[in-house]
């Protein structure tokens, strides 16, 4: 008797080890292909930066509507705070003094054109301009800089 419960307890540990190895498998399936691109980003951040000056970088989004731009805030040479936005292929498009941007105007204003619950505002790049993007858990809102006025309004359901 004391054989046959060693056999199960063995059968039994195979089976652990055995779901393990798959679900280790399964975790790499799904998050390699994200770590990949976090650290494609990081790359062309830390590229960018050095080659333009940029100390202390943070990736801060990427936008995506009719151009591929990412945007990041850091410090330039002269100590300043600002937004930048660059390709992938490292060119440094624009940058702007952070101090300019007025994310509860932007908050306010796309709030009057739709209900938005707890809004957040960021920074993005439409039509080669700087734009706000304000967005919920259901809403993404991007707004002109200059007037505030809605460029697009998307749904998420």
């Amino acid at each position: 008797m004391d054989k046959l419960n060693r056999s199960y307890l063995f059968t039994l540990l195979l089976s652990v080890i055995l779901v393990g190895i798959i679900m280790l498998n399964a975790w790499s399936f799904v998050s390699g292909p994200v770590n990949h691109d976090k650290s494609l980003q990081r790359n062309n951040l830390n590229k960018t930066a050095v080659l333009y000056s940029i100390s202390s970088p943070v990736y801060v989004h990427r936008s995506a509507y009719d151009t591929v731009m990412n945007v990041a805030k850091g410090t330039d040479k002269k100590g300043t705070e600002i937004y930048f936005f660059f390709n992938d292929s490292h060119l440094l498009i624009t940058s702007l003094n952070a101090a300019d941007f007025d994310f509860d105007t932007a908050i306010k204003k796309a709030s009057e054109a739709v209900t938005l619950d707890n809004a957040t505002a960021t920074v993005g790049y439409f039509h080669a301009k700087p734009v706000y993007v304000v967005s919920d858990k259901t809403t993404e809102i991007v707004l002109s800089m200059v007037d505030f006025s809605v460029l697009i309004n998307v749904r998420m359901e």
